[in-house]
């Protein structure tokens, strides 16, 4: 029984390029947002000199603005990818959270900085669990661990992104630029 199913997933598996371009792509949004997760883990102290804020207040903002955000929306997104299109959930949440989390850029204070934790949140909750549904349904089983690991580790590169070019941007052009890219 096992292995009619294998064959049955094999025969209606798109071709490997198609599958492949999906991986690539979905892994590569899933980096942009991990950048945009970790951003500002590398900003916070021109971020602290700025508005003056204490070491609590920079832990809400960063950790709370996020798991907040992540924690309302993660279900409930999930659940709507289940039951609708997935590839337009991610486009949405994907481009508005990364928009919003940009938007921290003109932030002038704790709220606007919490808000683009919020974006990051959204883009990271609509997208992740969509995205794996998607891979899920593109590959075998016997594939499937390979894929999700591929697109595991696209948060690992938007994060490396993040903490390595992001203190050369900052430097260069300070952090609400650094903020936007």
């Amino acid at each position: 029984l096992q292995s009619q199913h294998q064959i049955t997933m094999t025969e209606t598996q798109p071709n490997p390029r198609s599958r492949l371009y999906v991986l690539i792509l979905l892994t590569a949004l899933s980096a942009l947002t991990f950048m945009d997760r970790q951003i500002l883990a590398v900003l916070l102290q021109p971020i602290k000199q700025e508005f003056g804020f204490s070491d609590l207040q920079i832990g809400l903002i960063t950790g709370l603005g996020f798991a907040l955000t992540f924690g309302a929306l993660g279900i409930p997104l999930g659940r709507l990818a289940d039951k609708h299109e997935r590839r337009s959930l991610i486009a949405w949440c994907r481009g508005i959270g990364g928009c919003i989390a940009a938007a921290g850029a003109m932030a002038s204070g704790a709220g606007g900085l919490t808000a683009s934790r919020a974006g990051a949140a959204l883009g990271d909750a609509g997208g992740g669990a969509a995205s794996m549904s998607i891979l899920a349904d593109l590959y075998a089983p016997t594939e499937r661990s390979r894929a999700m690991s591929v697109f595991g580790v696209g948060g690992a590169i938007g994060a490396s992104l993040a903490l390595l070019l992001g203190p050369l941007l900052a430097q260069w052009w300070g952090w609400r630029v650094t903020c936007v890219n």
